[in-house]
């Protein structure tokens, strides 16, 4: 009886296709073996998809905006701790807080944030946990509260500027009622906020616009830009770039063939497309990309060196505010920031212009939310006004609102006992800040060499980890059984031991030494801002019609689609308001 032999090559080389896809198959099957029963995080709940190592959860989130919602399921469907990437873990447990963002803790960056990078790493894109709080040591003076109260009027100076154009719109109704873009309008007072307060002077958004009827006012940054009110296309391109930023650390098996300025979140979670999508992102724009940040923060800061040093000839004082200060900023040894070095931290500030934040852009999203759930609910909105026009009575607050004024309103504000430079603990503001973060994506973190426990489970070295701070905020383990319902009560009425817990578990600008270094401006501005429009104006949000200028139909920042929520949330690295129109009149007292 003869033996038959099989010559697995000669079958090779005589049918290569089929070999190779033998081959292709037999790679796949393993690494979904390993995946499934193998990997690390094998033990962990999530969806079989992530399980299995397949497609791409993380990116799926980002290109249909509902990251916030569908990360908020998971958790409601496996619990507390859920695989939402092949390699990364979600939390929710208030524990995971300071293990994870505490200071000193040794858990770096993920990768993802690298691509928040400009030209070279700025604060939000250094990785290592040393490094950054190097780097952050020496840029800080210009985040500084202290610095940013004697600028104030900077800020004062742009919001006259978006009253001016309300006035005016008003002024030109016959009803005397005005339509506005509000969302837009705060997006373009926060462009020029950051011009005065980094670059010496505004972008010039909010007077540009002063002409213009409140009808046409633009719901679209890139409208702007086509109508030649952004002369370097920075909105634009930093919209997609930004946007771009939010699929770092996925499984690379799906690409989506979209690649406009909403989608093109493909070069994070899948980081291997990152240069050819970047190509597509300042093709589609018209710009030169980070090249363009690069020239514009390079002209700023040699402009201020020049400044600088005709002051030192002449005996002037040069202008103070915070480009000057990474001007004088030092290394750890001592030694003086470079040009260089300056350049790529003014990048990090100007990257603030985008509609999507790479680093302290949480106040626009912050003020659109506030104004939208105080005016929801007319007892919230009653005992605000109230308070407002109480405190103009006895004389502790007047007009223009001073920063250190408005933390004085107890309802509006809760300010701890300390100094004026402290951040600012607020009521109606926190909850916002609670129910309506800026970021809903996790914020995640690499587990260090030896491994970790967080909330009782074990995680090896390399694994991401991270929490979501929208997610995190609706449980009930974090604030109760009403979690999900706007209470600015919750802050006033909680006992002291009570109030630290709500306050530790109040991620929306990160926490630990990686809390957002731009949190100082976000507090100042909505301190003057929110107080000064509800002050002035009767606003109450646009009827959605036929005849309305909507162009996206109302969804909140849980995902509910409802007509009477005056925005279209997309929910992506970050919670985005769009579409989000008011109609403004003159406050009448009697």
């Amino acid at each position: 009886m003869s033996t038959a032999k099989i010559d697995l090559f000669g079958a090779a080389t005589e049918h290569p296709t089929l070999a190779l896809l033998c081959s292709a198959f037999a790679s796949l099957l393993t690494y979904v073996v390993y995946s499934c029963f193998f990997h690390p995080l094998a033990d962990v709940p999530g969806p079989l998809s992530i399980r299995l190592g397949l497609g791409s959860w993380m990116t799926t989130r980002a290109l249909k905006r509902d990251m916030g919602w569908k990360l908020e399921a998971l958790h409601n469907e496996y619990g507390p701790v859920v695989r939402c990437a092949r390699n990364m873990v979600s939390l929710v447990d208030p524990s995971a807080i300071t293990e994870i963002y505490r200071y000193g803790a040794p858990y770096d960056k993920a990768p993802f944030y690298s691509f928040f990078k400009v030209t070279s790493p700025a604060l939000m894109s250094t990785l290592p946990t040393h490094d950054h709080a190097e780097a952050r040591r020496s840029v800080s003076p210009a985040f500084a509260m202290t610095l940013l109260v004697a600028l104030e009027e900077l800020v004062t100076s742009c919001l006259d500027d978006l009253c001016g154009f309300v006035d005016k719109a008003i002024a030109s109704s016959s009803s005397g009622a005005a339509t506005v873009d509000i969302g837009t309008l705060l997006q373009l007072l926060a462009i020029d906020v950051v011009g005065e307060l980094a670059f010496g002077h505004t972008f010039g958004a909010l007077p540009r616009l002063s002409g213009i009827a409140s009808s046409s006012c633009f719901s679209s940054l890139a409208g702007l830009a086509a109508a030649g009110r952004d002369k370097d296309s920075l909105i634009p391109m930093l919209d997609a770039y930004s946007s771009s930023a939010c699929l770092s650390d996925s499984n690379p098996f799906r690409l989506s063939s979209s690649l406009t300025s909403e989608s093109v979140f493909i070069a994070g979670t899948q980081p291997y497309a990152k240069p050819f999508l970047h190509w597509c992102m300042t093709r589609q724009v018209g710009a030169e990309g980070p090249n363009a940040l690069g020239k514009k923060a390079g002209e700023a800061v040699a402009k201020r060196l020049e400044q600088m040093r005709e002051a030192a000839t002449t005996g002037d004082e040069p202008r103070r505010d915070m480009l000057s200060k990474l001007v004088q900023a030092k290394n750890p040894d001592g030694s003086p920031f470079s040009v260089a070095q300056v350049k790529v931290q003014a990048n990090s500030i100007l990257g603030e212009l985008s509609p999507r934040p790479l680093v302290m852009f949480v106040r626009l999203t912050t003020m659109r939310a506030v104004l939208y759930y105080i005016h929801r609910d007319p007892a919230v909105l009653d005992k605000v006004l109230a308070e407002i026009d109480s405190a103009l009575a006895d004389g502790s607050l007047t007009f223009p609102v001073l920063y250190a004024d408005g933390t004085k309103l107890s309802y509006f504000q809760v300010l701890r006992s300390d100094t004026v430079s402290s951040p600012l603990r607020a009521a109606c503001l926190k909850e916002t800040l609670r129910l309506h973060p800026a970021v809903p994506w996790t914020l995640p973190r690499v587990v260090p060499k030896e491994g970790a426990v967080i909330a009782g489970h074990y995680f090896a070295a390399g694994t991401e980890v991270g929490m979501s701070p929208y997610v995190f905020h609706r449980r009930k383990e974090a604030y109760g059984d009403d979690a999900t319902s706007f209470r600015p009560e919750r802050w006033l009425d909680a006992s002291e031991e009570d109030k630290k817990v709500l306050e530790r578990n109040l991620i929306s600008f990160g926490s630990g030494s990686r809390v957002c270094i731009g949190k100082n401006i976000s507090l100042m501005e909505i301190t003057k801002v929110v107080p000064t429009l509800l002050y002035k104006y009767k606003l109450r949000f646009t009827p959605r019609s036929a005849s309305s200028p909507h162009q996206l139909p109302g969804r909140a920042v849980d995902g509910a689609a409802d007509a009477r929520v005056p925005f279209h949330v997309k929910s992506q690295w970050f919670a985005h308001q769009h579409d989000f129109w008011m109609d403004v009149e003159e406050r009448r007292f009697e």
